[in-house]
């Protein structure tokens, strides 16, 4: 493959729009019959073309993202969807965030253009969570239930003591009410 690209910023539009094509309306990325330029050898060219061009030009990586390889590099198919649509790759602290928290629907409708907050308050709860509602938790020590919620600034975490309480619905109560206060939860946050 030859060194069309150095670093796997440097994929422009004009670049990917050669090699794969993005439907917004399903998500779906296919591979196009790419240039040979595209490789060092025209028979690699040609052996990559025969096989893969018109195809469907992702696979599911062990997070459940949607990945596609170009140019020695794989690239997250909901970024390309992004730089496919607007021109530019997400700008320095912002991420591109599954509105419904499926990491393989690259639909345009699904994405946004989050910070590390935002897209935390569209976060599922954690598998670790044992109280069933995000920032609420069985404290061992005090026998009580506590509530906290918490946030990113300059990417560092803050956490916020929402209070103890004796009954589980009175820490939930807490925690919503801090994110009514706080605001931008989306309706899946810790779901």
């Amino acid at each position: 493959m030859s060194d069309i690209i150095r670093r796997k910023e440097d994929l422009t539009l004009e670049l990917l729009k050669e090699c794969v094509e993005y439907n917004p309306d399903t998500g779906e990325f296919k591979f196009l019959h790419r240039p040979s330029y595209h490789f060092k050898y025209d028979h690699i060219a040609k052996m990559v073309n025969t096989k893969y061009a018109g195809t469907v030009a992702s696979g599911l990586n062990d997070q459940g993202y949607l990945i596609i390889r170009l140019f020695r590099y794989g690239y997250r198919a909901h970024q390309l969807a992004y730089l496919w649509m607007t021109g530019q790759w997400p700008p320095p602290g912002f991420v591109i965030d599954h509105i419904d928290r499926v990491r393989d629907n690259n639909k345009w409708s699904n994405l946004r253009l989050a910070t590390l907050s935002d897209n935390a308050r569209n976060a599922s709860l954690s598998k670790r969570n044992t109280s069933g509602v995000t920032g609420v938790y069985w404290d061992k020590q005090t026998k009580k239930w506590r509530a906290m919620g918490g946030y990113r600034k300059n990417g560092k975490r803050h956490y916020f003591q929402l209070g103890r309480y004796e009954h589980k619905f009175d820490a939930i109560c807490a925690r919503k009410s801090w994110e009514v206060k706080v605001g931008g939860f989306t309706p899946h946050h810790g779901t």
